[in-house]
């Protein structure tokens, strides 16, 4: 999948909207090229401050359920794979 300079600010922009609601970002499966590019462009740094990039989607999820469970920001995690930037805001069950 394609994940230019303009996604990836665009990405940090949401994900500072999002927070600034109190929605908490979480990411999964960032290939190391984009994760390369939203270090460049200052995405990524924020979202793994806070622990917040995942390596498979059940590690997400559970991490998601923790942080509602705590009163924590509501988690929406963001896949990100082969077929797709970012598939948009995950409901967790």
């Amino acid at each position: 999948a394609m994940l230019d300079a303009t996604g990836a600010r665009a990405l940090g922009e949401i994900v500072d909207r999002l927070a600034a609601q109190g929605v908490a970002v979480l990411l999964k499966g960032v290939s190391p090229q984009h994760a390369r590019l939203l270090a460049a462009v200052g995405t990524l740094a924020p979202v793994l401050a806070r622990g917040h990039v995942f390596a498979d989607l059940p590690s997400a999820v559970a991490h998601a359920r923790r942080h509602v469970a705590a009163g924590g920001a509501h988690a929406v995690p963001l896949q990100m794979g082969p077929l797709e930037t970012a598939a948009g805001p995950t409901p967790v069950p």
